[in-house]
């Protein structure tokens, strides 16, 4: 298999954020107890709630922002596999599918704001119906040659986009 795409930073970042959400939530459980065993006053059980709300709003929009990014993109030519790896909280989720069976490849920017927009190459997956799959491209840093050989007008689309390379 040859690594297409890899972003090792962007499950870095979202195991940190577990790490960071689980210490959140344990804090909000060891706030409430202090207050009903009455080591604290009352406020112990707004403060626990207050972290508990937190700690799950928090897992609830890391779940939902990283559930169909791409972290690691492989492809055989040679025998035409590709394999998807998936972000989880609880490990990495890989889908086989045959390299063909990848379609719909498009660049698409998402706007966030006036000045901030996130471009994406989306690709439709068989193992995922319903929703495609993205990963972000970052101009300047995502490397894009291992790309380029799975969705040439979606990147050439990307490039002309950001003005990394001049139309032709």
């Amino acid at each position: 298999m040859t690594r297409l795409y890899s972003d090792r930073g962007f499950a870095a970042r979202n195991w940190a954020s577990t790490a960071i959400l689980i210490v959140a939530m344990l804090w909000g459980i060891l706030e409430i107890v202090r207050a009903k065993m009455g080591v604290s006053d009352e406020s112990g059980y707004f403060f626990g709630a207050g972290f508990l709300a937190a700690a799950a709003y928090g897992g609830y929009r890391l779940l939902a922002d990283a559930r169909d990014t791409i972290f690691r993109l492989e492809a055989d030519f040679d025998s035409g596999q590709s394999v998807v790896t998936l972000w989880r909280p609880w490990g990495l989720q890989r889908l086989a599918a045959p390299l063909d069976a990848l379609t719909g490849w498009r660049m698409y920017i998402a706007i966030k704001t006036r000045q901030h927009r996130t471009y994406l190459l989306r690709v439709d997956h068989p193992a995922n119906p319903g929703r495609p799959l993205h990963i972000e491209l970052r101009p300047a840093v995502t490397p894009l040659d291992g790309l380029r050989q799975v969705a040439p007008e979606a990147i050439a689309d990307f490039e002309m986009n950001t003005g990394s390379r001049k139309a032709a």
